[in-house]
């Protein structure tokens, strides 16, 4: 089931029920996963896990404004 709202440019856009409820509920204990494209451009992917096997992707960005010096660093690979 999802909803439909429309565009400035009249284009309609649907927000499904299970979004709207991520959205109302927050996305604590989101993760970033960073790729380095080259020099100073990353992308950056948002996700969260629901458990051990399962999670999902909020959304993803390419960014030249990630300073890795001042995040924690989970995982790096080898």
């Amino acid at each position: 089931m999802f909803e439909i709202a429309i565009s400035k440019n009249n284009v309609q856009i649907r927000l499904f029920g299970e979004r709207w409820v991520h959205i109302i509920k927050g996305y604590r204990d989101a993760k970033i996963a960073l790729r380095v494209i080259k020099k100073q451009k990353f992308l950056a992917v948002v996700y969260k896990e629901l458990s051990k096997k399962e999670g999902f992707v909020i959304t993803a960005y390419f960014s030249t404004k990630i300073h890795l010096s001042k995040e924690k660093i989970l995982w790096q690979r080898k």
